[in-house]
């Protein structure tokens, strides 16, 4: 049978997350119970999920996190793409470059990070351009002096710069996820004159730290000084891992001082994209390194392909799908609305 491509309607989203299923695992993160409906189906832009079929079969689907992008002075139109997959039977047809091909016809823009080597290569034949790597950050408070060598070198680095860079206090107060919300606005405009990046409103902000199925974020009131900024942070263990943070630029570097001075927590991390934003997190005593994942951006408007990738970029974990590649908590954090 011929192949036919289209955007799947709420009404068809158990299909797909039973084809997923099928596809992935039953113990695959795309598994995850209440995961795949809450991405794709409550989202406030909407439903957004590509479908291929052969005849009644699905055979390829993708999801996508829409998005405001602020490029050159003016908003656009993007998405995230994640969980891209066909299945074996009928992988060389040019499912995924379809799917793509649908993407670029919804969104002005496709955002990409973590990519595995076959979608790497799907970008790249496309035409999608690397901007470079995500970075990891790390404040080491209290180090934890029993590991391997390698692991013990890289803390004793941190704690150490963390000492030299990172001295200044703050104040951090807790917020249910609402009055964030109501609140995001407020530390002013947090990417720099020249930068490009996502601008959610409030129902994206809800929607992405107050949704039941990643049900770990809390949200903090933070100061230091006269800098005010709003942080959005999760708990793994005995790490606290900032997720967003909404500060005006110059007053970032001092606003991280104050969340690693303020937090419970003997190691603090953060993944990001963007220089401004390694050398913010540099200068306020974290190590910052690269990882393995890229930030790729593509358009099917070859001009707004070369716009993008002549802007610097910022962008925290949580405004991505990075801070999605993880599987959903075991139980939402107690008594996380009340402040």
């Amino acid at each position: 049978m011929s192949l036919a491509y289209g955007w799947a309607a709420a009404t068809d989203l158990p299909a797909v997350r039973a084809f997923m299923i099928r596809v992935y695992g039953a113990d695959a993160l795309q598994a995850a119970p209440g995961r795949f409906d809450w991405l794709c189906g409550a989202h406030p832009r909407g439903t957004n999920v590509s479908v291929c079929r052969d005849g009644e079969r699905i055979v390829g689907a993708c999801c996508h996190v829409p998005v405001r992008l602020a490029l050159g002075g003016r908003e656009i139109d993007a998405a995230f793409g994640f969980d891209l997959i066909v299945e074996s039977a009928s992988r060389g047809r040019g499912v995924a470059s379809a799917l793509l091909a649908l993407r670029l016809e919804r969104f002005a823009a496709s955002l990409s990070t973590g990519q595995s080597p076959a979608m790497a290569a799907l970008y790249a034949k496309a035409g999608g351009r690397d901007l470079g790597p995500i970075v990891r950050a790390l404040r080491v408070r209290r180090p934890s002096w029993p590991g391997p060598p390698r692991a013990l070198a890289r803390d004793g680095v941190a704690w150490g710069l963390g000492l030299v860079r990172g001295r200044g206090g703050g104040r951090r107060r807790a917020l249910t996820v609402t009055e964030a919300a109501a609140r995001m606005g407020e530390p002013g405009a947090r990417l720099a004159a020249a930068e490009a990046g996502t601008r959610p409103d409030a129902a994206d902000f809800t929607w992405r730290y107050g949704g039941p199925v990643y049900a770990d974020h809390l949200c903090w009131e933070l100061t230091a000084g006269t800098a005010r900024g709003l942080l959005v942070t999760r708990v793994e263990g005995t790490v606290e891992v900032i997720v967003d943070v909404f500060a005006h630029p110059p007053e970032l570097p001092a606003l991280l001082r104050a969340a690693a001075a303020t937090s419970a927590a003997p190691r603090l991390t953060a993944a990001c994209h963007g220089v401004r934003l390694a050398t913010a997190f540099a200068a306020a005593g974290w190590l910052v390194r690269p990882v393995k994942a890229r930030f790729v951006v593509l358009a099917a408007d070859a001009a707004l392909r070369g716009e993008m990738a002549g802007h610097p970029w910022a962008f925290y974990a949580g405004e991505s799908d990075l801070d999605l590649l993880r599987h959903p908590p075991a139980a939402p954090s107690p008594g996380r609305e009340q402040p």
